[in-house]
């Protein structure tokens, strides 16, 4: 029997404070997000399932433990369900306790159920369940919201008088009497870098906030200021690299940016520094189409795409339920140029990608895109009837792939590696054999045929899984495959 109240549980909106006695059911809500979050022992997906399941504490305790760990076994697995469905009034408590310690500290807790919670944010694939916010929150919530970013190690041209593209972003919306928000990849009892202190409390007095999903008391890993960067462009309608190499902290925002679906601008670089190395990625932006340039005179045309792309993100978040969904990818970018007409004209191209489009969005309006691999699919397949699809050439001495033997292989990496580095590692371990590989951050996905998984179907053949982890070795020998998935019978 639960010592807390069962009946339903209001949802909040917005928690800057607790009260001292017995918990309200606005508390209670907040102490069992708080706990599905940080102390339930759960990966990211796994505590978005389990709240996707049990969308509030009265939910959870309405189940009887039988049906309750059915579902949990259902959801994430056997070996979860154990700790996971046992001892929640001790985990409540404990969460309830590190929430007021948070208060005392003068920190907002939201919950993704809150009103308060960027409605951006809630739509992407992999929302934080809490966030932690010092100041205005309602700066998180501004409609216009730009996240600036780029090398720590930039020119002075590029950064002027501070340290650091993103320093110099701060610097220049407070300049300009403008809010601004720094997501910290630190708990918000910790500046990093600690020279930035002075100008992180600027900030605060200038109604701005500071944000985290890490709590007090936790301490950061090496992937959290990766996953850091996707709350920077989770909370904005664009995102624009100033200086960045080709690897580092401002491409993983970018690929962020790419799967959320927000428009991605580079300055072009100025006369004389174009070949600096902290010009090299966005050079390479620019150059793959990733990024639209602008220079001065086009801050016009800039500000008309983003004021069009706010209007179609904002009309798109307020269709979400405030529940997060399976992480998916709601947000999706445009189909890769690689699927285009070969032929097309860039007139051409830019009305094949609205059409295709905005039949995504339709689709998606209409509940069509729950299973994404599915989806995805189908819009390959609509857009390859209409304006047909480039055939590769089988590259001498490489085993061809048949479509209909297809599968797609999904894997969340230890660590993010460079896409060109490792494909040659893979052609290096495997012979030759043909796979196509899309790396995304920590992201790696893979098309294959079926025989690959069997190791008896090649003579002398290792296996495609293991002959990955040797190639990801190459790569990185710290880079192991954490997690994955595979998706079978899949038409090309």
């Amino acid at each position: 029997m639960s010592r807390y109240p069962e009946e339903a549980l209001g949802l909040s909106g917005g928690l800057s404070g607790f009260s001292w006695g017995e918990p309200t059911m606005t508390e209670l809500h907040t102490a069992y997000v708080y706990a599905l979050a940080h102390l339930a022992n759960l990966g990211e997906r796994s505590a978005l399932k389990l709240k996707r399941l049990f969308a509030t504490y009265d939910d959870w305790l309405a189940k009887a433990p039988s049906d309750r760990r059915a579902k949990i076994e259902e959801a994430i697995g056997a070996r979860y369900a154990t700790r996971v469905a046992t001892n929640w009034d001790d985990l409540i408590e404990q969460a309830l306790k590190e929430l007021r310690r948070h208060q005392s500290e003068n920190i907002s807790v939201l919950t993704i159920d809150d009103a308060c919670y960027p409605r951006l944010l809630r739509t992407i694939p992999d929302p934080p369940l809490v966030l932690f916010v010092r100041g205005s929150v309602d700066s998180l919530t501004q409609s216009m919201n730009l996240a600036v970013v780029g090398t720590r190690d930039s020119t002075p041209r590029g950064e002027e008088v501070a340290k650091g593209i993103d320093t110099a972003a701060h610097r220049g919306a407070l300049d300009a009497d403008a809010r601004t928000v720094a997501v910290f990849g630190t708990p918000l009892n910790k500046i990093y870098p600690a020279e930035n202190k002075t100008l992180a409390e600027e900030i605060l007095r200038a109604n701005g906030s500071w944000v985290s999903e890490i709590p007090l008391l936790r301490r950061p890993n090496r992937n959290s200021f990766v996953q850091r960067d996707r709350i920077q462009s989770g909370i904005s309608i664009a995102v624009i690299p100033v200086q960045t190499d080709v690897q580092g902290g401002t491409m993983h925002t970018v690929e962020f940016a790419e799967r959320q679906n927000r428009l991605i601008f580079c300055p072009r670089p100025l006369n004389g520094q174009q070949h600096n190395k902290q010009y090299a990625g966005i050079a390479a932006l620019i150059d793959s189409k990733r990024a639209i340039p602008f220079q001065s005179e086009d801050y016009a045309t800039v500000l008309d795409r983003l004021r069009a792309h706010s209007d179609i993100l904002e009309r798109s978040a307020k269709g979400k339920p405030s529940q997060p969904p399976t992480p998916t990818r709601p947000g999706r970018p445009p189909v890769p140029s690689r699927n285009r007409q070969p032929s097309a004209s860039p007139q051409e191209t830019a009305v094949q990608d609205k059409v295709i489009q905005q039949l995504m969005e339709t689709f998606d309006s209409l509940g069509l895109s729950d299973n994404q691999d599915t989806f995805d699919a189908a819009i390959g397949i609509i857009r390859k009837k209409l304006y047909g699809r480039r055939r590769s050439t089988p590259k001498p001495g490489l085993k061809p792939v048949e479509d209909s033997n297809l599968q797609i292989f999904k894997a969340r990496l230890s660590k993010p590696i460079d896409q060109t580095v490792f494909t040659q590692k893979w052609r290096e371990r495997s012979g030759g054999i043909e796979v196509r590989f899309r790396i995304k951050g920590t992201d790696l996905t893979a098309i294959h045929t079926r025989t690959l998984w069997d190791p008896s179907s090649s003579p002398g053949s290792e296996g495609f899984f293991n002959v990955l982890q040797m190639a990801l070795h190459d790569v990185a020998r710290d880079c192991t495959v954490v997690d994955c998935e595979e998706v079978t019978n899949v038409n090309a």
